[in-house]
Order: C-alpha cells, then structure tokens, then sequence
C-alpha cells in the first residue's frame, strides 16, 4: 500500500512534512494517515507502506509503463509534470529516478516567474487558469532542457481529464476523458522552449491515460518494499525501503 500526497516528503522515514496546498500538514506520518489501531493491525499482518511526493509516484508509474510498453528497451531520461491544483515535476535520469538527499529534486513548479510585477512568484503560485498552464508549463520544459537536457517528458495529473455528465452509472469511466487542448499547444511552442544543444524537440510521451496513476506509482513503491524488507531481520522500519529506484 502506497500514498502519493502534494508537497515535500522525507522519503527515509515516511514523514509528509508540509503542503503548499493544506496548511495544516506539518510532519504527518502513516500512522497519522491510517490511525493506530490500523497501523498495529498492518503489521500483524506484514502489510507494507510507502508515501511519496505524488509526481515521484507517478513518475515511477509513467517509467514502468513505458518500460512495459517497449518490452524492456525504454532507456530515454524522463520528466513528468503533474498538472494538479498547482504544478508538480519529477524526472528519471540514467533509468534512476533523481531524488536528492532530500527527496526534493526536479522540482520546477516552485522556480520564480521573471516579469510578475513587484512580487514574485513561483510558477505554480502565478497558475489561475487554464490559459496560465499553457503560457507557464514551456518555462518548466525550458528549464527540463536546459538543466537535465531532458527531451521526453509526459503530463499527468487530475488537470489533465475533463468531467462529463453520464448517464450511465454502471460504467463511470466513462465520466472522464483526457484534455485535448493543452498537448497541441504546447507542441506549438516547443520551438521556445528547446535548446539547440539537445538531439530533437521536447516530445511528449503516451502515459497510461488514467488520473490515478500517481496511485499506480505509490502501490509499486511498495510493492518494492515488500521484496527488499528482510524477513529474517529485527529490524522494523518496513516502510520506504526502495529509496534507490532504478530500472
């Protein structure tokens, strides 16, 4: 069992540390998200846990599934953005997901706007709009260029499906479908944000379509855990024990 949750995460010892969307978030860990009785109850039972950055979930996710989709030979660098209420990223270099010493690396959602008056403001802070994620996500694939010179990458996110009324209740997928807006415009303007120092234009990556993939990413995270945790050891940290994740 794995949650991707918004903002930073202390990935070693499993602590959601804040939220630039709750205020209330400040160092909440998987027994705070469970409760006692069930965290007691998962341990009896050898039940595993993981929690997340959710666009290092669903990064993890996007890799796999290309990794599956090109039977094994995916080996291009990655990023993700995930459009949500703000903006998140997170990339995969080397077939090695990039966390840093504290798990807060490839995030570009906070680098400042130029040019937004007397205040400044983060690109996620600057987002009110479905225009603004047009105008602000080519500074985010500039900047994956030009840092990790970086020309994959995909979008997920809830802000990425649209909701329709259905009248058929017994097949709710049929409530959401995929944004066909935000793609073909940012395609339009990847002549802005490609340096000419990289091989070819940033090209966008068919993910798995879903608005739960950073779910799909968390479960396997630690479904990780569970095949790396030594039984036969005293040890009881059970939680984050795939902090290397590699392909």
């Amino acid at each position: 069992n794995g949650f991707g949750v918004t903002g930073p995460v202390d990935y070693t010892n499993a602590i959601w540390t804040s939220s630039p969307r709750i205020e209330a978030v400040h160092g909440i860990t998987i027994r705070d998200l469970i409760r006692h009785t069930n965290m007691e109850l998962a341990k009896r039972l050898g039940i595993f846990f993981s929690i997340d950055n959710n666009a290092k979930s669903a990064i993890v996710s996007e890799y796999q599934h290309l990794m599956e989709k090109n039977n094994g030979t995916f080996n291009d660098d990655l990023a993700l953005l995930y459009i949500g209420t703000g903006v998140g990223s997170a990339v995969v270099i080397n077939k090695r997901l990039l966390r840093g010493r504290q798990n807060y690396s490839g995030e570009l959602g906070h680098a400042f706007m130029p040019n937004t008056g007397t205040k400044l403001l983060t690109i996620e802070q600057s987002l009110c709009g479905e225009c603004d994620y047009r105008e602000r996500i080519p500074y985010i694939l500039h900047m994956l260029n030009c840092v990790f010179g970086i020309d994959r990458f995909v979008l997920v996110g809830h802000s990425m499906f649209e909701y329709i009324d259905s009248s058929d209740s017994k097949n709710p997928n049929k409530r959401i479908h995929l944004r066909e807006d935000l793609l073909p415009h940012l395609m339009d303007r990847r002549m802005q944000f490609t340096v000419s120092s990289t091989k070819q234009y940033c090209m966008a990556e068919e993910g798995r379509g879903t608005p739960t993939t950073a779910a799909f990413g968390a479960a396997i995270e630690a479904y990780r855990c569970l095949c790396r945790y030594d039984f036969e050891s005293n040890s009881v940290n059970r939680t984050n024990l795939a902090f290397n994740i590699s392909w």
